[in-house]
């Protein structure tokens, strides 16, 4: 669920893999992935990318191929 008001994002209620994988890599890395965009605060749009600001301080930038 995501909730948007202006530049203001809210994100909740994620659902994530419940296979597990032989390898612990992915599994931490969605983990990591999940626990970061629970986070977001606001979202902008600049030169093509989706830029995702955290409540840690930290950004998640996405880029269109």
């Amino acid at each position: 669920d995501y909730i948007q008001n202006g530049d203001s994002l809210s994100i909740t209620n994620i659902v994530a893999t419940a296979m597990a994988c032989v390898d612990q890599a992915p599994m931490t890395q969605e983990q990591t992935f999940t626990s970061a965009l629970e986070k977001v605060e606001s979202v902008s749009l600049a030169d093509g990318q989706l830029i995702l600001n955290l409540s840690t301080g930290g950004t998640i930038v996405a880029e269109g191929q």
